[in-house]
């Protein structure tokens, strides 16, 4: 005969139990996106195979169709990375590249009050999503603008940016734009207006977020991106051109607002989380060793070796030394050109 427990042992085996059947039933495994990457021909589509999908941590490669099918948690986006030879279809407007679908099916949480809109419902995952690439010729050598921290916080600060330094950039012959974060002064409201300033360059543009690129009223980092997701697709993403592979990452670990000093900004860190190192690894791992160079472009300086960096002043410009083979140009104010396109 099995002696009976006390009580007490009996109420704790009986909560411990509950709690570890509510765990396994509270995080379901995500559901499977699924779809092509195509290269549309006078006959129609044709996929596009050995072409990487990412759902921002794991990469998965286009089959003989293009089919692809990778799983897709709530809040995150599944992209194509864009390889040499090809080229995304990009916003003619802004020059953003369509290399990203958002799932949020409820879109941004409403109760959490954000002073800028977030994600808007996508409703629930659709039969297939599907990527466009188009051929394109790409030297090995090549020119690319890196444009840093414009930290525009007003109309009068935008009409800077625009005849300081957009202007200039119709002198350049440049494959393609990097924003390295900060693109905002805090007010996510001028997204629209700077990106149609940053598309009369006339190139495609790849941006990273800052710490001025951030919804400050989100309790935690997983919510402190969602108008930067709205807007530019994706918190991080990669692409190749030329025979280099280019990654777009957010290190600043946003730590949540603080209730205790209401409408004010919380405090952030440098950091890379597991999930993006593990997308760079996963990236790498399907570029041959022999040609492997590439940039890595972030926001602001993040000390590798510390499990833990503390929240620090952030640095005004990041950015890893360019591959030899890529020759960058830094769009800097100079003389005033101003511009015609009324923006």
């Amino acid at each position: 005969m099995t002696p009976a427990l006390p009580r007490r042992e009996t109420l704790i085996g009986a909560a411990a139990s509950l709690a570890l059947a509510t765990s396994s039933r509270a995080q379901p495994a995500p559901p499977d996106a699924r779809g092509t990457v195509y290269e549309e021909t006078p006959t129609g589509r044709r996929g596009l195979p050995g072409i990487m999908v990412s759902n921002g941590e794991q990469i998965v490669l286009t089959g003989p169709d293009g089919a692809w099918r990778i799983p897709l948690a709530e809040g995150e986006s599944v992209f194509v990375v864009k390889p040499t030879g090809w080229t995304t279809p990009a916003d003619p407007a802004t020059g953003l590249p369509a290399f990203a679908r958002l799932h949020s099916p409820a879109g941004t949480p409403a109760s959490l009050g954000l002073r800028f809109p977030g994600v808007a419902p996508t409703g629930k995952l659709p039969p297939g999503i599907d990527f466009a690439l188009r051929r394109q010729d790409e030297l090995t050598r090549f020119d690319a603008i890196l444009l840093t921290d414009p930290q525009p916080e007003s109309e009068v600060e935008l009409g800077h940016v625009r005849d300081d330094v957009v202007a200039r950039l119709a002198g350049f012959s440049a494959a393609f734009g990097l924003g390295l974060g900060d693109l905002m002064f805090d007010d996510l409201a001028f997204y629209d207006r700077y990106n149609r300033m940053i598309g009369t360059s006339g190139i495609p543009w790849h941006n990273c977020p800052g710490n001025h690129d951030m919804n400050y009223e989100a309790p935690d980092d997983a919510l402190s991106r969602e108008t930067f997701k709205r807007v530019f697709g994706a918190r991080h993403h990669a692409f190749q051109h030329g025979g280099a592979t280019f990654f777009l990452l957010d290190n600043v670990e946003y730590l949540g607002t603080d209730p205790a000093r209401p409408l004010s900004n919380g405090g952030y860190r440098g950091r890379f989380g597991p999930r993006q190192l593990a997308f760079v690894r996963n990236v790498l791992a399907h570029v041959p060793a022999d040609s492997r160079s590439s940039s890595v472009t972030t926001s602001r300086s993040t000390r590798c070796r510390a499990p833990n960096p503390p929240t620090s002043t952030p640095t005004r410009r990041t950015s890893s030394p360019p591959s030899p083979r890529t020759r960058t140009r830094s769009a800097s104010p100079a003389t005033p050109t101003p511009t015609s396109t009324g923006i």
